[in-house]
């Protein structure tokens, strides 16, 4: 059974990353430095990144917010 600190600590962590772009979102999920937002982690360019990349939008919002939340734990 899930803890309900713990449940509400991972909708605000949700909520925040609802708020950030997707390229905000995969820099800080692959742990790159805001130097690198305008360039695609892979490819040439943004749009090729995402049209390969195996994770839709929802996806890397959760592994992000699942990343922040495993970091706040340590």
């Amino acid at each position: 059974m899930s803890n309900i600190v713990n449940d509400q600590i991972i909708e605000q962590i949700m909520e925040e990353v609802d708020q950030l772009s997707m390229y905000q979102v995969v820099n800080e999920f692959l742990g790159r430095p805001e130097d690198y937002s305008a360039v695609a982690p892979a490819g040439d360019s943004w749009d090729e990144f995402f049209a390969h990349s195996k994770w839709n939008d929802e996806r890397w919002r959760i592994e992000l917010s699942v990343k922040r939340f495993e970091e706040l734990c340590r």
